[in-house]
């Protein structure tokens, strides 16, 4: 399906969402047993009461952004894989209007890009995996409040930053990555008993002492 500013409301399909730069393209509800691209510059996707995604979002465009509008939940149904590939370091995956965004234990973020909110009191509880597997690169966890129950991993020279309000209750890996503490940087946080570190790993606080 090529989105003009269209929209689908409930309901499942099994063929591929194309997303436009169009503001007002939004999925309500969906399951979507395929993929939704954002691969062209400036992209943008809204999805509303929740999507299930039993395939690949591709925010491969420049400046691409796939907003979830209000407190919902993302996730793969059972057995499958909801998988976010973030391309471009200004890529974002937002949840707007002050909600909070659940990702499920089915849902893999990887790449580059920001993992943020916007609206007061924006949260983001991460059952997953987000994955900074880009040579060179970052994923910034930085909504207003993020909780980690998942996995947080970095490797490939890869970076994690995590920002404002956070807190480690799952499992953080670095295998030759890097994790950088801005915000609240207490290590009591950090829950350093579920650190796992490789020989070539670099912790840091406010991304400059390191230890």
């Amino acid at each position: 399906i090529d989105f003009i500013g269209g929209s689908v409301v409930g309901g499942t399909s099994n063929v591929d969402f194309n997303a436009t730069s169009n503001m007002s393209e939004f999925a309500d509800g969906v399951t979507l047993n395929a993929d939704l691209n954002l691969t062209g510059s400036n992209d943008h996707f809204e999805i509303q009461n929740g999507l299930t995604l039993n395939g690949t979002a591709n925010l491969s465009g420049y400046s691409s952004r796939l907003d979830f509008a209000g407190t919902q939940s993302f996730g793969a149904s059972s057995g499958q894989t909801a998988t976010v590939e973030m391309g471009e370091y200004n890529t974002k995956l937002q949840v707007t209007d002050g909600g909070t965004l659940t990702l499920d234990s089915t849902v893999t973020v990887v790449g580059e890009g920001t993992v943020t909110g916007s609206g007061t009191g924006d949260a983001i509880i991460n059952n997953g995996l987000i994955h900074a597997n880009q040579d060179n690169a970052n994923i910034i966890l930085s909504p207003e409040t993020f909780t980690n129950t998942g996995t947080l991993r970095a490797s490939n020279n890869g970076g994690l930053s995590l920002k404002n309000d956070w807190d480690n209750n799952g499992t953080i890996e670095l295998d030759t990555g890097r994790l950088y503490l801005y915000g609240d940087r207490a290590t009591e946080n950090l829950n350093q008993s579920t650190l796992v570190r490789s020989e070539e790993r670099r912790v840091g606080k406010e991304g400059r002492s390191r230890w």
